[in-house]
């Protein structure tokens, strides 16, 4: 899309269907990109913030300050950001080995569930194997399903009759 961008008397005036926002080529950040940036944060310098200090600091990892509160309150929801009120003010903060901590026993839960599933599908197959037992194929069994087959259609009939 072009825009054309005409001066007129002092304010400039836009070609039909532009805006002063399509002039713009910057890309915001996704939500999730926002996160990593606010993670940065705390990595980098493993301190403690209070909210007016993270809006000062968002804008300089490219996180705008309307935005740093929403942000930083979806870490704490998903435990990657710790908060505390002490006082009148609250304090946030997170600490790259806790991440770490939290990580593995991430890991270790999933495992444990792999773990499970498989023993679960090892019980399966074993029921499998024996439910096949004694439904071989053999000239005795087909018979007995044929007959079986003839009953049904008989039973289905006196039933529709």
């Amino acid at each position: 899309m072009r825009c054309d961008v005409t001066r007129v008397s002092g304010s400039f005036s836009f070609s039909s269907g532009c805006s002063a926002f399509a002039m713009s080529k910057k890309r915001g950040l996704s939500l999730e990109e926002k996160r990593e940036q606010m993670l940065q944060i705390f990595y980098e310098s493993q301190g403690f913030y209070q909210l007016k200090d993270l809006e000062k600091l968002g804008p300089k990892k490219g996180v705008i300050s309307q935005s740093v509160k929403d942000v930083v309150q979806s870490l704490v929801d998903d435990d990657l950001v710790f908060k505390d009120k002490i006082g009148t003010s609250v304090y946030f903060w997170s600490l790259s080995s806790r991440a770490g901590n939290q990580l593995r026993q991430v890991r270790m839960k999933l495992e444990t569930e792999l773990e499970a599933a498989k023993k679960r599908q090892a019980d399966l197959q074993t029921q499998r194997e024996l439910a096949k037992k004694g439904r071989e194929d053999s000239s005795e069994r087909e018979s007995a399903l044929n007959a079986l087959n003839e009953l049904q259609k008989k039973h289905k009939a006196i039933k529709a009759a």
